[in-house]
């Protein structure tokens, strides 16, 4: 895992704040790490899997706010990576597979629990 000042953002998402202002104390703390997952091939036409990544977190100085530093591939408020995504709409809308045989390529689990049946390919948020 990168060190907390190799991947300390320049200022704050939420309010703008400087992380390291010049003459001043540090604006973004580090305040640990966490887990997180990231579901998906590793490459196109890989088998799914899951993989856990460590995760740098930031607590603003100004606005008290913690954010989270991730890979460019990780996607905020996603469980799967970006490369994921851009696979199962290629084999969705490029090569017509149905949802089912889409998420048989993409997704890690071979069971759809009943809350989750039918939702692949719907737009629910």
């Amino acid at each position: 895992m990168p060190s907390v000042s190799a991947v300390r953002p320049a200022s704050c998402a939420a309010c703008g704040a400087a992380s390291r202002p010049v003459g001043a104390p540090l604006g973004l703390h580090g305040h640990g790490s966490r887990s997180r997952q990231v579901r998906g091939p590793l490459d196109a036409g890989a088998s799914p899997v899951l993989v856990e990544l460590r995760v740098r977190r930031y607590r603003c100085r100004a606005c008290g706010v913690s954010q989270t530093v991730v890979p460019a591939e990780v996607l905020a408020r996603k469980l799967y990576s970006l490369a994921a995504i851009a696979w199962a709409l290629a084999l969705w809308g490029l090569e017509s597979l149905p949802a089912a045989a889409v998420r048989r390529r993409v997704s890690p689990w071979d069971v759809v629990g009943p809350g989750s049946a039918g939702r692949w390919d719907a737009l629910c948020r």
